[in-house]
């Protein structure tokens, strides 16, 4: 019910559908609504992600910031040094904060309780000092005092910071953190970047027969720009090729950016993060936002999806170096595959000893997701160690010489060489099938980033996902009937360590007892169709069709291979078959 209500709007509508009618239901399920909203949303919150964080307060409506001046506090359109606050918590009421201006080194205080009251610096915390923090839409908040119950706004432009009474839109505010990766402009001085548009295609410094810049859908040279720091947080854009300036020509919405040659007032813009690597682009001078429309840039009044650009590091770092947080890696097992097979036939009386050597390369993929820090390049090198595993544990080589390219898919080469004893019984053949288990992972990282052209050093983190094969091991089929009575297979799985484990799959007693034996081509076609498959594979023979059967080593709940797990039904002449388990199947093909 809740879904359907707007704490601004005084409508609620929740409509539910039933076979093919459907009914409207409104009146008391306002109140029930209200009600439920103002227990569930309105609480007074904990901040604690941001406590004693040095932090900057946007309006949502605006997009103005509370800003600290020498005249009092007032509405700031970027980001500098008077936007920025400490969230204090206090112990007088239960998560109560005190907001601290670092810039005046005083704190902010609700002067009384009515609508348009005002707000000024205090050298001391009392209760006029102190505000709750009340959720508004995700991740967003009305700040309401705690003395006089009402909350700060920015409802009017130019009338710096007031009171209200309600929440609502004008009231609601997101925190965003000051100085982290990504956050401040900082972090881009001297390093060429280029700005990705919401939906694709790169802005370019190249203009059209209009004169107009535009989006272009490969990234190059002309695709890069500078971020020229100016006074008080604003910047001025300027073209990487021919050192133009990007230019916001009038303040009305639909108007087409340029790029001029000599530097003003019209170059200075702002940037405002969206979320991490996302910005907003405004005008200084005119107060729009630089919005993309298919190929068009041009100017905006107010701020949505078109208007947030992707800021991306174009230049390739010195070293961009990669430390994995071994310790907090995460490991799936997932079930094994096939890598080569061979048929082995002993027709002698005696058990003969064979070699089955494996030689095999197999190819793994993985990509390193970001979390935190700005974007980089996706073709970016990054040098590292190689994670692998090794009898089921996570290792890193000692070897950093690998390099990956950062944001792709990396391929792997892995090379596997080992030879199997096999012991083959007196007429017996045998198909052997090497398998290597497959382990998904995820590992931390911290990633480091030099450039010689500034001497900037970057943070960048996330986790490294991949899926590594490793314990190259090998398994048996008898090719050969164990008796008269039923047509069987054994599958024994044996590492290099000569662990056996041992499974037997045989017919319905009410099929036909006549022996098969598989084709060897059939087998191999098997193998092939299942070595990828989310179960273990026993093959079987039914009156000279090869069989690809399901056998799952646990529960199933596919309905094409249902199996039943039946203790004990029949000693055979194998090795090792104290309290082994035989596996019957239901289905046949």
């Amino acid at each position: 019910l809740i879904s359907g209500f707007s704490p601004y709007n005084n409508q609620f509508e929740e409509t539910f559908e039933h076979s093919s009618h459907y009914f409207t239901m409104r009146g008391a399920f306002q109140v029930l609504a209200l009600i439920s909203l103002t227990c569930l949303v309105l609480g007074d919150l904990k901040m604690t992600a941001f406590e004693d964080k040095e932090i900057h307060f946007r309006s949502i409506t605006g997009n103005t910031y509370i800003r600290a001046d020498d005249d009092g506090i007032e509405q700031g359109s970027y980001r500098n040094d008077k936007t920025r606050w400490t969230l204090s918590p206090r112990n007088t009421y239960n998560n109560s904060y005190a907001l601290y201006s670092i810039e005046q080194g005083q704190f902010l205080s609700m002067q009384a309780g009515d609508d348009n009251a005002p707000v000024e610096y205090s050298s001391a915390v009392t209760d006029s000092e102190l505000f709750f923090f009340e959720s508004g839409v995700t991740d967003r908040f009305c700040i309401k005092s705690v003395k006089y119950g009402n909350y700060l706004t920015m409802a009017t432009s130019g009338n710096g910071v007031t009171s209200a009474t309600d929440c609502g839109n004008h009231e609601t505010f997101s925190l965003e953190y000051h100085g982290q990766p990504g956050d401040s402009m900082e972090v881009y001085q001297g390093i060429s970047v280029v700005f990705l548009g919401p939906n694709g295609g790169y802005l370019t410094s190249e203009t059209d027969e209009h004169g107009h810049v535009y989006l272009t859908s490969e990234a190059g040279e002309e695709e890069s720009w500078y971020l020229v720091s100016k006074d008080d947080g604003l910047y001025a854009v300027q073209s990487a090729s021919d050192e133009t300036y990007l230019t916001f020509n009038k303040g009305d919405s639909g108007t087409h950016l340029s790029t001029s040659v000599d530097y003003n007032v019209e170059q200075l813009v702002s940037f405002a993060k969206i979320k991490q690597g996302i910005y907003t682009v405004r005008s200084a001078e005119y107060g729009t936002y630089m919005r993309a429309d298919g190929t068009d840039v041009y100017a905006e009044e107010h701020t949505g999806d078109d208007e947030a650009w992707n800021i991306i590091i174009y230049e390739a770092p010195s070293t961009f170096y990669v430390d994995f947080d071994k310790a907090n890696g995460q490991l799936v097992s997932e079930d094994p595959v096939s890598i080569q097979a061979k048929t082995v036939t002993n027709d002698t009386p005696d058990t003969n000893d064979v070699e089955f050597f494996v030689s095999a390369v197999t190819t793994e993929t993985s990509t390193f997701e970001q979390s935190s820090g700005v974007h980089v390049s996706a073709d970016t090198e990054v040098e590292s160690p190689v994670p692998y595993i090794e009898d089921d544990s996570l290792e890193l080589s000692t070897s950093t010489d690998h390099y990956w390219e950062y944001g792709q898919e990396n391929s792997l080469t892995r090379q596997w060489s080992q030879t199997f004893d096999v012991s083959v019984p007196a007429y017996t053949s045998y198909r052997l099938v090497s398998r290597v288990h497959m382990t998904a992972v995820s590992l931390p990282y911290i990633g480091v980033l030099h450039y010689k052209s500034t001497s900037n050093v970057i943070d960048v983190s996330g986790s490294w996902e991949s899926v590594c094969r490793h314990n190259l091991h090998y398994l048996t089929f008898e090719l050969q009937a164990l008796d008269s009575s039923a047509t069987s297979l054994i599958e024994n799985a044996k590492s290099p360590k000569g662990v056996t484990r041992n499974f037997l799959k045989t017919r319905d007693d009410e099929e036909e007892d006549e022996d098969e034996i598989c084709s060897e081509s059939c087998l191999e076609n098997c193998e092939s169709e299942n070595q990828n498959a989310s179960y273990s594979n026993i093959l079987a023979c039914y009156n000279d069709t090869c069989s690809c059967d399901a056998v799952y080593i646990g529960n199933s709940d596919d309905s094409t291979h249902s199996t039943e797990l039946i203790q004990n039904k029949k000693n055979v002449g194998t090795p090792n078959n104290n309290n082994k388990h035989y596996l019957k199947s239901k289905s046949r093909h």
